[in-house]
Protein backbone atom coordinates (compact mmCIF):
# COMPACT_ATOMS: atom_id res chain seq x y z
CA UNK A 1 0.00 0.00 0.00
CA UNK A 2 1.21 3.28 -1.21
CA UNK A 3 1.49 6.33 1.20
CA UNK A 4 -1.19 8.24 -0.42
CA UNK A 5 -3.58 5.08 -0.13
CA UNK A 6 -2.74 5.00 3.51
CA UNK A 7 -2.94 8.27 4.24
CA UNK A 8 -6.54 8.07 2.68
CA UNK A 9 -7.63 4.91 4.54
CA UNK A 10 -6.34 6.65 8.17
CA UNK A 11 -8.83 9.71 7.47
CA UNK A 12 -11.40 7.06 6.55
CA UNK A 13 -11.07 5.55 9.88
CA UNK A 14 -11.20 8.80 12.01
CA UNK A 15 -14.33 10.13 10.16
CA UNK A 16 -15.89 6.48 10.81
CA UNK A 17 -15.13 6.73 14.31
CA UNK A 18 -16.40 10.30 14.59
CA UNK A 19 -19.65 9.77 12.96
CA UNK A 20 -19.72 6.42 15.45
CA UNK A 21 -19.11 8.71 17.92
CA UNK A 22 -15.92 7.48 19.22
CA UNK A 23 -13.63 9.32 21.58
CA UNK A 24 -10.12 9.25 22.07
CA UNK A 25 -9.37 8.62 18.23
CA UNK A 26 -6.26 9.82 17.62
CA UNK A 27 -3.98 8.62 14.64
CA UNK A 28 -1.18 6.44 15.40
CA UNK A 29 1.39 8.38 13.03
CA UNK A 30 4.11 5.64 13.70
CA UNK A 31 2.24 2.61 11.96
CA UNK A 32 3.10 4.96 8.90
CA UNK A 33 6.70 6.54 9.34
CA UNK A 34 6.87 7.74 6.04
CA UNK A 35 3.97 10.50 6.60
CA UNK A 36 6.64 11.69 9.60
CA UNK A 37 9.10 12.10 7.34
CA UNK A 38 9.34 16.22 6.29
CA UNK A 39 8.98 16.46 2.38
CA UNK A 40 11.90 18.13 1.13
CA UNK A 41 10.25 20.26 -2.24
CA UNK A 42 12.31 21.17 -5.08
CA UNK A 43 12.20 24.98 -3.91
CA UNK A 44 13.80 24.09 -0.65
CA UNK A 45 16.74 22.25 -2.25
CA UNK A 46 16.90 25.37 -4.71
CA UNK A 47 17.10 27.73 -1.74
CA UNK A 48 19.94 25.64 -0.02
CA UNK A 49 21.45 25.55 -3.40
CA UNK A 50 21.47 29.56 -3.55
CA UNK A 51 23.57 30.06 0.08
CA UNK A 52 25.50 27.46 -1.04
CA UNK A 53 26.48 29.13 -3.44
CA UNK A 54 26.21 32.57 -2.28
CA UNK A 55 28.69 31.29 1.06
CA UNK A 56 30.88 30.20 -1.74
CA UNK A 57 30.58 33.48 -3.55
CA UNK A 58 31.36 35.59 -0.79
CA UNK A 59 34.52 33.50 0.01
CA UNK A 60 35.51 33.75 -3.26
CA UNK A 61 35.53 37.63 -3.07
CA UNK A 62 37.03 37.33 -0.13
CA UNK A 63 39.67 35.48 -1.61
CA UNK A 64 39.95 37.82 -4.22
CA UNK A 65 40.11 41.36 -2.25
CA UNK A 66 42.83 39.47 -0.21
CA UNK A 67 45.51 38.61 -2.50
CA UNK A 68 44.85 42.10 -4.12
CA UNK A 69 45.69 43.31 -1.17
CA UNK A 70 49.06 40.96 -1.04
CA UNK A 71 50.04 42.66 -4.23
CA UNK A 72 53.63 43.76 -5.07
CA UNK A 73 51.89 46.56 -6.18
CA UNK A 74 49.56 47.46 -3.11
CA UNK A 75 52.74 47.15 -0.95
CA UNK A 76 54.66 49.24 -2.34
CA UNK A 77 52.26 52.04 -2.10
CA UNK A 78 51.73 51.16 1.75
CA UNK A 79 55.36 51.82 2.53
CA UNK A 80 55.54 54.36 -0.07
CA UNK A 81 52.70 55.82 2.59
CA UNK A 82 54.23 54.94 5.77
CA UNK A 83 57.51 57.57 4.55
CA UNK A 84 55.37 60.36 3.68
CA UNK A 85 53.54 59.91 6.80
CA UNK A 86 56.86 59.67 8.61
CA UNK A 87 57.92 63.03 6.16
CA UNK A 88 54.66 64.90 7.02
CA UNK A 89 55.37 64.25 10.38
CA UNK A 90 58.44 65.32 10.46
CA UNK A 91 57.96 68.55 8.30
CA UNK A 92 54.91 69.63 10.18
CA UNK A 93 56.83 69.33 13.71
CA UNK A 94 59.56 71.35 12.39
CA UNK A 95 57.11 74.43 11.03
CA UNK A 96 55.07 73.89 14.26
CA UNK A 97 58.51 74.95 15.78
CA UNK A 98 59.21 77.33 13.95
CA UNK A 99 55.93 79.18 13.79
CA UNK A 100 55.68 79.33 17.47
CA UNK A 101 59.27 80.75 17.80
CA UNK A 102 58.83 83.63 15.36
CA UNK A 103 55.23 83.98 15.73
CA UNK A 104 55.89 87.79 14.36
CA UNK A 105 57.77 86.64 11.20
CA UNK A 106 56.41 88.20 7.88
CA UNK A 107 56.52 84.67 6.01
CA UNK A 108 54.55 83.23 9.19
CA UNK A 109 51.18 83.22 7.49
CA UNK A 110 52.41 81.05 4.68
CA UNK A 111 54.60 78.78 7.06
CA UNK A 112 50.53 78.48 8.58
CA UNK A 113 48.84 77.77 5.21
CA UNK A 114 52.11 74.87 4.47
CA UNK A 115 51.49 73.28 7.88
CA UNK A 116 47.81 73.47 6.81
CA UNK A 117 48.48 71.64 3.81
CA UNK A 118 51.32 69.15 5.74
CA UNK A 119 48.87 68.47 8.30
CA UNK A 120 45.79 67.63 5.79
CA UNK A 121 48.21 64.94 3.83
CA UNK A 122 48.80 63.40 7.51
CA UNK A 123 45.70 63.34 7.89
CA UNK A 124 44.52 61.08 4.67
CA UNK A 125 47.51 59.09 4.80
CA UNK A 126 46.25 57.97 8.59
CA UNK A 127 42.61 57.57 7.19
CA UNK A 128 44.06 55.29 4.57
CA UNK A 129 45.92 53.18 7.09
CA UNK A 130 42.31 52.73 8.97
CA UNK A 131 41.00 51.84 5.90
CA UNK A 132 43.76 49.17 5.50
CA UNK A 133 43.54 47.26 8.56
CA UNK A 134 39.86 48.15 8.95
CA UNK A 135 40.05 45.78 5.66
CA UNK A 136 42.50 43.07 6.47
CA UNK A 137 40.65 42.65 9.55
CA UNK A 138 37.14 41.79 7.90
CA UNK A 139 38.88 39.43 5.10
CA UNK A 140 41.35 37.61 7.26
CA UNK A 141 39.29 37.70 10.30
CA UNK A 142 41.19 35.24 12.97
CA UNK A 143 43.78 35.11 10.80
CA UNK A 144 44.45 38.87 11.36
CA UNK A 145 45.02 38.14 14.79
CA UNK A 146 47.82 35.80 14.49
CA UNK A 147 50.11 38.10 12.30
CA UNK A 148 52.65 39.93 14.29
CA UNK A 149 53.18 42.74 11.57
CA UNK A 150 49.46 43.20 11.35
CA UNK A 151 49.08 43.16 15.08
CA UNK A 152 51.64 45.98 15.55
CA UNK A 153 50.39 47.99 13.12
CA UNK A 154 46.35 47.70 14.72
CA UNK A 155 48.55 49.21 17.86
CA UNK A 156 50.49 52.02 15.84
CA UNK A 157 47.73 53.21 14.02
CA UNK A 158 44.97 53.16 16.94
CA UNK A 159 47.94 54.90 18.97
CA UNK A 160 48.18 57.39 16.17
CA UNK A 161 43.97 58.13 15.87
CA UNK A 162 43.82 58.35 19.45
CA UNK A 163 46.37 61.28 19.57
CA UNK A 164 44.85 62.83 16.49
CA UNK A 165 41.76 63.08 18.42
CA UNK A 166 43.18 64.11 21.29
CA UNK A 167 45.71 66.85 19.60
CA UNK A 168 48.59 65.19 21.05
CA UNK A 169 51.48 66.26 19.28
CA UNK A 170 52.71 64.36 15.65
CA UNK A 171 55.67 63.26 17.77
CA UNK A 172 53.25 60.38 18.32
CA UNK A 173 53.63 59.62 14.28
CA UNK A 174 57.17 58.63 14.62
CA UNK A 175 56.19 55.32 15.41
CA UNK A 176 55.36 53.95 12.05
CA UNK A 177 59.64 53.39 11.98
CA UNK A 178 58.75 50.51 13.27
CA UNK A 179 56.10 49.20 11.15
CA UNK A 180 59.52 48.93 8.37
CA UNK A 181 58.51 45.45 8.60
CA UNK A 182 56.51 46.30 5.71
CA UNK A 183 59.28 46.96 3.84
CA UNK A 184 61.56 44.03 4.87
CA UNK A 185 58.65 42.04 3.73
CA UNK A 186 58.40 43.70 0.55
CA UNK A 187 62.55 43.19 -0.11
CA UNK A 188 61.87 39.79 0.57
CA UNK A 189 58.64 39.56 -1.55
CA UNK A 190 60.99 41.20 -4.50
CA UNK A 191 64.01 38.68 -3.96
CA UNK A 192 61.58 35.78 -3.87
CA UNK A 193 60.20 36.83 -7.00
CA UNK A 194 63.57 37.08 -8.56
CA UNK A 195 64.68 34.04 -7.45
CA UNK A 196 61.55 32.41 -8.91
CA UNK A 197 62.46 34.05 -11.81
CA UNK A 198 65.83 32.27 -11.45
CA UNK A 199 64.73 28.91 -11.49
CA UNK A 200 62.05 29.30 -13.72
CA UNK A 201 65.30 30.28 -16.09
CA UNK A 202 67.48 27.14 -14.81
CA UNK A 203 64.67 24.98 -15.42
CA UNK A 204 64.26 26.54 -19.26
CA UNK A 205 68.17 26.48 -19.41
CA UNK A 206 68.01 22.74 -18.00
CA UNK A 207 65.23 21.61 -20.80
CA UNK A 208 67.41 23.19 -23.50
CA UNK A 209 70.38 21.58 -22.06
CA UNK A 210 68.51 18.02 -21.87
CA UNK A 211 67.41 18.90 -25.69
CA UNK A 212 70.80 19.69 -26.76
CA UNK A 213 72.32 16.25 -25.52
CA UNK A 214 69.36 14.62 -26.96
CA UNK A 215 69.99 16.74 -30.61
CA UNK A 216 73.62 15.40 -30.25
CA UNK A 217 73.06 11.24 -29.44
CA UNK A 218 70.47 11.85 -32.50
CA UNK A 219 73.72 13.65 -34.32
CA UNK A 220 75.69 10.95 -33.51
CA UNK A 221 73.16 8.38 -34.49
CA UNK A 222 72.79 10.24 -37.70
CA UNK A 223 75.94 10.15 -38.41
CA UNK A 224 76.62 6.01 -37.90
CA UNK A 225 73.91 5.66 -39.95
CA UNK A 226 75.13 8.13 -42.66
CA UNK A 227 78.76 6.20 -42.57
CA UNK A 228 77.09 2.38 -42.56
CA UNK A 229 74.85 3.68 -45.56
CA UNK A 230 78.49 4.56 -47.02
CA UNK A 231 80.06 1.73 -46.24
CA UNK A 232 77.00 -0.86 -47.95
CA UNK A 233 77.22 1.70 -51.12
CA UNK A 234 81.18 1.71 -51.10
CA UNK A 235 80.17 -2.67 -50.98
CA UNK A 236 77.73 -2.64 -53.46
CA UNK A 237 80.13 -0.58 -55.71
CA UNK A 238 82.89 -3.26 -54.96
CA UNK A 239 80.20 -5.95 -55.66
CA UNK A 240 79.16 -3.89 -59.14
CA UNK A 241 82.32 -3.47 -59.87
CA UNK A 242 83.25 -6.78 -59.89
CA UNK A 243 80.28 -8.55 -61.61
CA UNK A 244 81.71 -5.82 -64.18
CA UNK A 245 84.93 -7.12 -64.63
CA UNK A 246 83.66 -10.62 -64.58
CA UNK A 247 81.23 -9.93 -66.94
CA UNK A 248 84.27 -8.33 -69.42
CA UNK A 249 86.23 -11.51 -68.61
CA UNK A 250 83.62 -13.86 -69.78
CA UNK A 251 82.86 -11.44 -72.22
CA UNK A 252 86.21 -11.86 -73.98
CA UNK A 253 86.12 -15.29 -72.89
CA UNK A 254 83.06 -15.96 -75.44
CA UNK A 255 85.10 -14.06 -78.23
CA UNK A 256 88.16 -16.28 -77.97
CA UNK A 257 85.71 -19.33 -77.63
CA UNK A 258 83.98 -17.96 -80.87
CA UNK A 259 87.59 -17.25 -82.86
CA UNK A 260 88.39 -21.24 -81.41
CA UNK A 261 85.17 -22.49 -82.88
CA UNK A 262 85.50 -20.51 -85.79
CA UNK A 263 88.92 -21.41 -86.70
CA UNK A 264 88.09 -24.86 -85.96
CA UNK A 265 85.25 -24.69 -88.51
CA UNK A 266 87.71 -23.58 -91.13
CA UNK A 267 90.42 -25.91 -90.70
CA UNK A 268 87.42 -28.55 -91.38
CA UNK A 269 86.11 -26.81 -93.95
CA UNK A 270 89.68 -26.41 -95.64
CA UNK A 271 90.30 -30.45 -94.99
CA UNK A 272 87.19 -30.94 -96.71
CA UNK A 273 88.21 -28.65 -99.08
CA UNK A 274 90.80 -30.16 -99.62
CA UNK A 275 90.07 -33.55 -99.94
CA UNK A 276 87.36 -32.95 -102.54
CA UNK A 277 89.81 -31.64 -104.38
CA UNK A 278 88.56 -27.71 -105.01
CA UNK A 279 91.97 -26.01 -103.02
CA UNK A 280 95.05 -26.21 -103.95
CA UNK A 281 98.20 -27.01 -102.04
CA UNK A 282 98.34 -23.58 -100.97
CA UNK A 283 94.45 -23.20 -99.88
CA UNK A 284 93.95 -21.11 -102.90
CA UNK A 285 91.02 -22.19 -105.00
CA UNK A 286 90.80 -22.99 -108.72
CA UNK A 287 88.45 -23.52 -111.51
CA UNK A 288 87.88 -25.48 -114.15
CA UNK A 289 85.29 -26.77 -115.90
CA UNK A 290 84.85 -30.16 -114.25
CA UNK A 291 83.60 -27.65 -111.37
CA UNK A 292 81.18 -26.38 -112.69
CA UNK A 293 77.76 -27.13 -110.84
CA UNK A 294 80.34 -27.73 -107.60
CA UNK A 295 78.30 -26.38 -104.14
CA UNK A 296 79.12 -22.84 -103.44
CA UNK A 297 81.61 -22.52 -101.01
CA UNK A 298 81.28 -21.56 -96.92
CA UNK A 299 81.94 -18.70 -95.12
CA UNK A 300 82.19 -17.73 -91.48
CA UNK A 301 81.47 -14.25 -90.12
CA UNK A 302 82.57 -13.76 -86.28
CA UNK A 303 80.77 -10.75 -84.82
CA UNK A 304 81.67 -8.17 -81.81
CA UNK A 305 79.82 -10.39 -78.81
CA UNK A 306 81.93 -13.53 -80.40
CA UNK A 307 78.88 -14.74 -82.25
CA UNK A 308 79.38 -16.20 -85.45
CA UNK A 309 77.43 -16.68 -88.31
CA UNK A 310 77.73 -18.83 -91.61
CA UNK A 311 76.78 -17.50 -94.98
CA UNK A 312 76.91 -19.30 -98.32
CA UNK A 313 76.59 -22.94 -98.98
CA UNK A 314 73.26 -24.30 -99.26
Amino acid sequence: MNTFEAYNSIKKRQRAAVSAGEQNTTTNYEDYPVLCMPIKTERDDRKNNDIENEKESKIRKKERTGRLLELFEVQLVVVCCIFLDIITSIVEILLTYNINRNSHDDISDYKFAILRVVESLSGFVLFFFLLEIITLLVIFREKFFVHMGYLLDLGIIGVCLVAEVKGVGKEVRMLNFFRVWRLIRLVNSMLGEAKAEHNDTLGVLRLEQTKYKELQVERVLLQDSLQREAEARKSVEQMLKGYKDEVETLSEALKIAALDVAESARDEFLEEEEEEGYLDEEGEEFFDEGMEGAPEQETFVVRGDGSFIKTGGE
